[in-house]
């Protein structure tokens, strides 16, 4: 695996593939080899098994087996080579927002328009007001070509962080300590680092005031940035290879980095909060082999255990089959999945040499788009939100029952009576109140907002700037 992450190496073995398929391991070097044997050894093996009353038609078919095997080996080995070290990462093209909470209860959307521009929704804590401001980019920032995320290193300041038209990952920082028209901070961390460009957008996420950034590059690599007062850098292992974005998120002990290989399985590389404090830079990746994934998978400790959530995809993405351990489908307690195909899934270890398969919500509608995890950090519960195919925003519970549990799924878009979705959803738990916001984008063009205090309610916060910004422009004439 280390040498494969050296570019050199990989160049060489490719080189290396191609030369020996191509010349000493053609199909027809092979077939004369195995002629040359078969006919040395014919008379002998008719005797033995004349003499052993066994029926020479078993050795004729062991014969045509290896015949097809350098039919179809050497060929189908160069295009899976081919195949496997040409593919790249696609970028999601989910119209997910950035949500954060201000210390005095008013939520930020931020969010990209058609030409790249930057937009802010600030709501107050009870919604009745809305502002709406585009963000003033700094000369030498340039337009976003991908979804925004916001984090905060200490209180009070602010971070953008997009991947521009330039595929340059690029931070904005506002300081706390800045007044209104203050002006955001650019940094060009692709270029500071002198990282390769970006392919897809990239996944932040802090512990302990220290952004951790992943994203993929144009080569499908995975590189991880970090800042401790000075920023650094580092790849994570070449392979598994990454298909789709990747995400970033942490739990206690670790931080998790969940995509989708491009064989379609869901992978999880996972760092020790120990070892990146120390320096190392260790990751280890487990796969999660029972069935391909669809879309972006998500992790989440629930129930005592880590699990990988997922969309179940209808087919292998690349070529079947790429059935991992089959030797579990022998052990006891082994079912095979025979659910709906489109809907979500959990996985997780049960202690086994499989993996344990456990459907979330219904089979129809079937769900559109990636899931996405809000975590209510006082009452250390976990909530999976996701939209179906009618534009409904599905809420998932995880509620232990037993030995496995399971999810309880709520309609929030009916509960609140609120317009069906076209994008994914962003979510938050205000730590100030208790209450869940979740905020996407309706099929009218609208950021619409559902809130939990106890009862669902909607928000057309769109609609809501809109009326603010025709009311101030009323009072000014």
């Amino acid at each position: 695996r280390a040498m494969l992450e050296n570019p050199g190496y990989r160049q060489y073995y490719q080189q290396q593939v191609r030369k020996y398929l191509q010349g000493p391991l053609t199909t027809e070097n092979i077939m004369r080899h195995v002629h040359r044997h078969r006919d040395a050894i014919a008379t002998e093996m008719k005797h033995e098994f004349e003499t052993r009353n066994y029926n020479l038609e078993q050795w004729n078919q062991q014969l045509a087996e290896i015949e097809r095997f350098a039919n179809y080996a050497p060929k189908t080995f160069l295009a899976r080579t081919d195949e496997y070290f040409s593919s790249r990462s696609t970028p999601s093209d989910n119209d997910r927002v950035a949500l954060t909470e201000a210390a005095d209860g008013s939520r930020q959307v931020v969010y990209r328009t058609e030409k790249g521009q930057l937009h802010e929704l600030v709501s107050s804590a009870d919604a009745r007001t809305v502002t709406h401001t585009i963000i003033s980019l700094p000369p030498t920032a340039p337009p976003a070509a991908g979804r925004p995320s916001v984090y905060t290193r200490a209180a009070g300041e602010r971070h953008l962080l997009y991947r521009g038209d330039d595929d340059h990952l690029h931070d904005l920082l506002m300081p706390a300590a800045g007044a209104k028209d203050a002006a955001w901070q650019h940094t060009n961390l692709t270029e500071l680092l002198a990282q390769p460009a970006a392919r897809c957008d990239p996944s932040v996420t802090v512990v302990d005031g220290v952004p951790h950034i992943v994203y993929v590059d144009q080569d499908s690599m995975t590189h991880e940035l970090w800042y401790d007062e000075t920023w650094h850098h580092h790849p994570l292992p070449f392979i598994p290879r990454p298909a789709s974005d990747v995400v970033i998120t942490s739990t206690a002990g670790a931080l998790h980095v969940n995509y989708r290989t491009i064989f379609g399985v869901p992978c999880e590389q996972t760092l020790s909060k120990e070892a990146a404090a120390n320096g190392q830079r260790n990751w280890s990746h487990r796969i999660y082999h029972r069935l391909p994934a669809k879309g972006q998978p998500v992790g989440i400790n629930v129930g005592g255990r880590r699990r990988l959530i997922y969309q179940v995809a209808e087919k292998w993405p690349i070529h079947e089959p790429f059935v991992f351990r089959w030797h579990a489908r022998r052990e006891p307690g082994y079912r095979k999945y025979d659910g709906g195909r489109n809907r979500l899934v959990q996985v997780w270890r049960g202690g086994k040499r499989y993996h344990e398969i456990q459907t979330i919500g219904e089979l129809l509608p079937s769900v559109v788009g990636s899931p996405s995890l809000v975590h209510d950090a006082e009452r250390k519960q976990q909530y999976l939100v996701y939209c179906n195919a009618e534009g409904q925003i599905q809420e998932a519970t995880f509620r232990q029952q037993q030995k496995k549990g399971s999810w309880r799924v709520i309609n929030t878009t009916a509960l609140a009576w609120a317009p069906p979705a076209a994008g994914e959803v962003a979510g938050l738990v205000s730590p100030l109140t208790g209450s869940r916001y979740y905020v996407y984008r309706g099929r009218d063009g609208h950021l619409h907002e559902l809130s939990f205090d106890g009862e669902w309610n909607h928000s057309d916060l769109s609609a809501t700037a809109a009326s603010v910004n025709t009311s101030v422009s009323n009072r000014s004439k």
